[in-house]
């Protein structure tokens, strides 16, 4: 499992590598590990070259890493490997970033649908993968929350904050569901 530290440099790497590349696939190996595949114009250690990149949310060995290759995709895709490619395919990369000065990794993206934040998030026996929306809403996640999130706050729809301090490092703020609802209703 990476340390803050070395998180912060494989932040620093990929930045330089990903940044301005497209996704142009998406491959989810087991149930706790997504792999992208980028190809473009990025830094100029990673011009022209595709870069397969592994988020990995497994409870022991949480991390990202580039690859040589990429793995192996089963027969029938995942579901959240499925919805990865519908919203992210073809998308441009546009930043690396470490979220709420802890082990919180996001890859963010513009896509047709909008900008979106793959985020990983590094907590032990808690951590998962996160796809979230332009305002930080959970819009799926890799691993069932039952089994990473103790306080079961975070659910689609809802937005994840990162905090610091004595505050734990997600916190969620329970997007404004009943005002949308009468908003559709008139």
């Amino acid at each position: 499992m990476l340390s803050l530290c070395e998180l912060e440099r494989a932040a620093r790497v990929l930045e330089r590598r990903i940044v301005g590349h497209r996704v142009q696939g998406i491959v989810q190996p087991d149930d706790c590990s997504v792999a992208l595949e980028t190809y473009g114009g990025g830094g100029p250690d990673s011009r022209g070259r595709r870069q397969h990149i592994l988020i990995s949310c497994h409870p022991e060995s949480a991390r990202v890493c580039s690859l040589a290759e990429s793995p192996r995709a089963p027969a029938t895709p995942p579901h959240f490997a499925q919805l990865l490619r519908s919203r992210l395919g073809g998308a441009r990369i546009t930043g690396v970033e470490l979220v709420g000065g802890d082990r919180q990794l996001a890859l963010r993206v513009h896509a047709r649908e909008g900008d979106f934040a793959l985020l990983l998030a590094i907590f032990g026996r808690r951590s998962n993968v996160y796809l979230l929306d332009a305002e930080d809403r959970l819009v799926a996640c890799l691993r069932p929350l039952a089994q990473t999130r103790a306080d079961r706050q975070l659910g689609p729809g809802l937005r994840q904050r990162a905090k610091t301090g004595d505050q734990a490092i997600l916190r969620v703020e329970q997007v404004h569901v009943a005002a949308a609802a009468e908003d559709r209703q008139q």
